[in-house]
């Protein structure tokens, strides 16, 4: 009722217009006092907590995404700790490889040169017995031979000297 009664002002006489376009009586100032009162209302009542939550949410926004950039780069940067250490031990894995096949290859080419070594001793071994074996035979081939010769002469030394 306040605003309605401030707004019933006495309509001006038609006789006392003149060339303005409005009149300012009493009730601009209202106006303009009601406008600022209800802006100053609607700042403490309606925009302030709205832009408080607001600048609260930017805020909470705001930790957030650096709380997400400081855990992309620890996840970085342990990824790429993570990443070196797996290029270590590839290469120290690659590198015991090769010294465990170096090693292999040592110990076969050992193994090898002692099984060529006992082969050849044994082959000797055999080999001189072959031959003593090969002699003893000779031999023996020689005094049957001998004998045999002996005896086809004594069968064949009758028969050729009838005179006996």
């Amino acid at each position: 009722m306040l605003f309605t009664s401030i707004y019933r002002t006495k309509k001006p006489r038609a006789e006392k217009i003149s060339s303005h376009l409005f009149y300012f009586n009493a009730t601009l100032p209202i106006v303009a006092i009601q406008v600022l009162v209800l802006m100053s209302i609607l700042n403490k009542v309606f925009y302030k907590p709205v832009k408080e939550a607001l600048q609260n949410r930017k805020l909470t926004l705001h930790k957030t995404q650096l709380h997400i950039s400081e855990l992309m780069s620890q996840a970085n940067y342990i990824s790429k700790q993570n990443q070196q250490q797996l290029n270590n031990k590839k290469r120290e894995a690659h590198q015991k490889e090769n010294t465990a096949q170096e090693r292999i290859k040592q110990r076969v080419s050992n193994e090898v040169k002692k099984a060529q070594t006992k082969i050849e001793q044994f082959l000797k071994r055999h080999k001189a017995n072959l031959l003593l074996e090969k002699d003893k035979n000779l031999q023996l081939l020689n005094a049957e031979a001998n004998n045999l010769a002996i005896n086809v002469e004594e069968k064949l030394l009758p028969m050729t000297n009838p005179i006996k």
